[in-house]
């Protein structure tokens, strides 16, 4: 018997989320100020991938849908992730500062509106997702 599993960043959940999260799950720790909930799903070498499929659909299924909260970042936020020393980097302009990142190997994306930038723009697409979905 095997398992099959996922981790979801604590810090990232609502309270709603949070209690759905310890109640599948196990909170683990990598690093003290990032907690995560491990869930697992018992498998075996018989078990169709269908099955995993439908039982992960079923555990996604327990979580609300809640406005974004991890990836995305004020320009604060950003020069002290991304630099060893900020100041050198603070005459950047958010455009610059997202060309110099992504010319290394992120995807980073910047929005002039909101002035936030997001890991991805997969993560900006789902936020203003969020933002309609609480109007």
């Amino acid at each position: 018997m095997g398992e099959v599993g996922f981790g979801i960043d604590f810090n990232s959940l609502s309270l709603e989320n949070r209690i759905t999260a310890v109640q599948l799950g196990e909170i683990v720790v990598f690093d003290v100020e990032k907690p995560a909930v491990s869930i697992k799903i018992p498998v075996n070498q018989d078990t169709p991938v269908g099955q995993i499929e439908s039982m992960t659909k079923e555990i996604t299924q327990a979580f609300i849908v809640q406005p974004l909260r991890w990836g995305v970042y004020t320009r604060e936020e950003m020069l002290w992730r991304n630099f060893a020393n900020p100041d050198e980097v603070s005459s950047l302009s958010n455009e610059e500062m997202v060309a110099s990142l992504n010319s290394e190997v992120f995807g980073y994306y910047y929005d002039p509106v909101t002035e936030l930038f997001f890991e991805s723009e997969e993560l900006f697409d789902k936020f203003k997702q969020g933002q309609n979905l609480n109007q």
